[in-house]
């Protein structure tokens, strides 16, 4: 997939600071993928469209949406798992959100638009 050049990749772990899109776009009605924190620095973690800026994380333009974690929030912790799952089979689309499995309804999104494909961003935070 696209990456940031300060972005690292070693096979599933993603480090460094910027952001990476996954190489397959979500084209089902449904789709749900887990990200496992590492380390948990500041990360964003959701879906966005190909010609995204994501500056300074995702989320912050109109190509994407996301769940921001800061550090200081402390919501994650090494070792948790962050869900996320797309609907887009009904209307209006929606993007949700667990940690270890519990539905985090205050981050819910609606309205997203357009071919999207899982991402994340980073900026001291190691994923997997």
């Amino acid at each position: 997939g696209k990456h940031g050049s300060q972005t690292t990749i070693s096979g599933l772990r993603i480090s460094g600071k910027g952001t990476a899109l996954a190489s397959t776009l979500l084209q089902q009605d449904r789709a749900y993928f887990e990200i496992n924190i590492v380390d948990p620095g500041d990360f964003a973690v959701g879906i966005a469209r190909k010609d995204t800026q994501s500056l300074p994380s995702l989320g912050y333009d109109e190509n994407s949406w996301a769940y921001r974690h800061s550090k200081e929030d402390g919501v994650f912790a090494a070792g948790d798992v962050l869900g996320v799952a797309f609907d887009q089979g009904d209307f209006p689309s929606r993007l949700q959100f667990y940690r270890n499995g519990t539905h985090m309804s205050d981050a819910d999104i609606s309205g997203v638009r357009g071919e999207v494909y899982p991402a994340v961003s980073v900026q001291g935070a190691v994923l997997e």
